[in-house]
This record gives C-alpha cells, structure tokens and sequence, in this order.
C-alpha cells in the first residue's frame, strides 16, 4: 500500500506546513492575468477562423464578369466624354449609358441644373437612377411651374388606353435618350388623365395618347407623326426645342466629371475606353486634358468584410490595385494607357452568403504616349490569367481548439511555478548568504 501510495502525483502538504507571502500573491495575479489574457486571444482566434489559400488551373470559369469602377476627369466636360466597352469576343458597346452615372465634380448629375432646382423645389427626387422613369410626371401642383420653362414636351395618357401602353417605352426612351444627349432646354414630361381628370380637361384633351409640346407655358402644337424616337427628336428639331444634331457650341465652363460604371460583359480579355466626343460641342485636340483619378475599380463580386480583413494588405489591395490613384498629363495630346493582369479569386461556400465569391486580383502597369493632332484617351485593357485562388476560410475542430487550450493554460501556469521556484531559491540563498548559514 505504501508503494502505491508513492505514485500519488496529487499529494498536498498540510496548510500548517503552507506559507504565503506578497511576493507569491503577486505572482499569482500576474499568472491569473495573463493566462486570462492568453484565453480570451485563443478563443477569438478560433472563433474568427482562419484563412487558407490554394493556386490552380481554373476548370470552371464563370462566363460573364461584373466591372465597377468610378474615374473622375477633373479637366473634361461630361458631354465631351465617351465609355466604350469592347472585349476580344468581338462584342463592343459604344458609348455606354444603360448602367453609367455621369456626375460633375460639384455633386450635380448630367442633367439640367435648373431643371433639378424646379424638382426639389416640387418634392420630387432628382436622381435618375436605373428602373426610374426619366419622364418628369405632372400633376395640378407642378404643372404650371414646369410647362412656364422654354420648351415641355407634354404626353396626356390614360393608364387603361393599349395606345398609351405600346408608347410608354418609347416616351421613356425619348427621354432618357435627350438626357443623355446633353439637350437642356427641354423637359420630357406626362400627365396621368385617369388621376387628374380636371388637369387634362383645362388642356382639351379629347384622345389619348396626345403629345404636346409647350412654350413658356404656351401650347404650340399636338404632335401627330410616326411615334418613334426618331420621329419624336425630328419633331423636336424642327420646332426648335433642341439643338440639330449637327448643331455644337463651346464646351461650357465645367469643374469636371465623374463617371461611375456597373457592367456585366464576358469574363474575357478586353478593354475600356474613354474616349472624345465633338458631337456637340467645339473642342480641339489641344484643349483635351485626360488627367484622372481613379477612386476605385473592381472586377467580379465584392469579397466579403469578414473574409478580406483576414487577409494580408497585399492581398487586400490586389482586388482594387489602381483604387485611389491619380494620373496627370504633363503634355497636350496625352493619352493614358492601363494594362491590368486579372487572376480569378474564389472565396469558397462562405456561411454568411451561401454561394462561392467569384472576385478577381489584378496588377496594373501604366504608361503615356503621345499622338500629335489626334485626341488623347484613357485605355484600360485587361487580360485574364487561367489560374485561380481558392480562399477556405477553414476553423479548428472543438476537440482540438480545447486540447491546445489546456496545453497554453497547463504549460504556462507550469512555467510560472518554475520561474516562482526559481526566484525563492535565490532568495533563501542569499538570506541565507547575509546570516553566515553558507558553508
């Protein structure tokens, strides 16, 4: 019995034989403390999981890929801009408009300023965002204010006529199609005749649709030709309510523009051009400057917060590498050429969004040239890598995140009762030392 006694490895010592001291209770806060510490550090770090990559051959390539970007062009007019797309496909958008913001550098969107002033002043919202009619819809309340301006081009509909129905669309695309032509002196609007029956009767309307175009609050003529874009802009330029599309004036003063893009194309290599137009106004090669800033560009979706702050900076930054980065002309006639390396990124099954991210990294080089008596552009070509990065976003299994957790706990209080036995040692030494007990 005694033998066995001796493999006791939890034996204690009577608390009479026990001694305390203030030296032994700060060691014991400092051990409490910082074993707390080193707790609460690994249970984070296994509650936040950690990051794995793999680099392969990309079997499964999406087809289609998102482009977001947002440049501004501190020098330039945003009716003297164009946004092409062209990929090596052989698919090329000209003059992008269906998914792009043009902005001047003071906040104001591509659109008439006054016109603007006269729809806040009305209660209605200014932005023309995508899904938003771009006919200015009147009513009793705004209806005098607006038609007073230069030229209103007025439709009076019923919801219920099938006539009015088929030329909903096309109205919409008159007016979206002026608005992006730069024509300001003339507001595309309609009058909902079902709601506003006395509106419509004070006007004599008696068919629907009827399209009428106004001057200064003046009825001028009912439109009666084919009901077409064309049509509608040929109408229009012979009553003199917009400009021929011959017709250019001097880019008028500008503090710049911003122009921010949401595109889907095919995900393969291709390129984005910004270009100038002298369609209607008057500008010269000399006087194009495409200087640029690019606040930030993308390619793919948008790598959660959760995961990319796991990520090295470098790897972070790769998904936006030209973000924040400014390029001037230092000559007149100077083009800005971008090549972008893109290197396909899939965050794999991430819990907190249920589908694969499919983002991609890029590096970028930039260089200038010079074509005289030509006009200077901004080119971004892309080419995209067939490899891949596979990002896990893997965490410890429990057995495992417990075992290393008593480990750090057991290794470090035993470290500590070395480091006390240690520190006693010296000290009965030289108490012993001071009183002559050392033979």
């Amino acid at each position: 019995m005694e033998a066995l006694e001796r493999l006791d490895m939890f034996r204690k010592a009577y608390k009479d034989l026990q001694t305390v001291s203030m030296r032994g209770a700060v060691m014991s806060a400092l051990t409490t403390l910082l074993m707390i510490v080193l707790v609460v550090i690994e249970v984070v770090n296994y509650a936040k999981g950690d990051i794995r990559t793999v680099v392969g051959v990309n079997p499964h390539q999406t087809d289609t890929m998102w482009i977001y970007f947002k440049i501004t062009f501190p020098n330039m007019h945003c009716d003297t801009l164009t946004v092409d797309l062209l990929d090596y496909k052989g698919h090329m958008r000209q003059n992008v408009e269906a998914t792009i913001s043009r902005t001047f550098v003071d906040g104001t969107r591509m659109a008439d300023r006054s016109l603007q002033a006269l729809l806040r002043k009305s209660g209605l919202k200014t932005e023309n965002t995508l899904g938003m009619k771009r006919a200015l819809p009147l009513s009793p309340a705004n209806f005098d204010s607006v038609v007073r301006r230069e030229n209103t081009f007025v439709d009076f509909y019923a919801s219920w006529c099938p006539h009015c129905q088929r030329l909903s669309p096309t109205w919409e695309a008159l007016a979206a199609h002026l608005q992006q032509s730069g024509q300001r002196n003339l507001v595309i609007a309609s009058v909902d005749c079902v709601t506003h029956k006395d509106l419509c009767s004070n006007q004599n309307i008696r068919g629907y649709p009827t399209m009428r175009l106004f001057q200064k609050g003046k009825p001028k003529v009912d439109y009666q030709g084919q009901r077409t874009v064309e049509g509608f802009e040929s109408f229009l330029e012979a009553s003199k309510a917009i400009a021929p599309k011959s017709h250019t004036v001097p880019v008028p003063p500008s503090s710049g523009c911003m122009i921010q893009l949401k595109a889907e194309t095919y995900a393969v290599p291709g390129q984005i051009h910004f270009g100038v137009t002298t369609d209607k106004h008057k500008i010269t090669t000399q006087e194009a400057n495409m200087t640029h800033s690019v606040a930030w560009m993308q390619f793919g979706d948008n790598v959660p917060f959760h995961i990319s702050r796991k990520l090295d900076t470098r790897t972070r930054n790769a998904f936006r590498a030209i973000s924040s980065t400014a390029h001037t002309s230092t000559k007149i006639e100077q083009s800005h050429h971008h090549y972008l390396k893109l290197m396909g990124t899939v965050v794999e099954a991430a819990s907190r969004i249920g589908r694969d991210i499919y983002s991609y990294q890029y590096t970028a080089t930039h260089h200038k040239e010079h074509l005289e008596h030509h006009f200077p552009a901004v080119k971004i070509t892309y080419d995209i890598s067939p490899s891949v990065v596979r990002i896990h976003n893997t965490s410890q299994r429990w057995y495992e995140f417990l075992t290393k957790l008593f480990a750090l706990v057991g290794g470090f209080y035993t470290v500590m009762s070395f480091v006390d036995t240690g520190i006693s040692s010296v000290l009965q030494k030289r108490a012993k030392d001071t009183m002559g007990k050392l033979s």
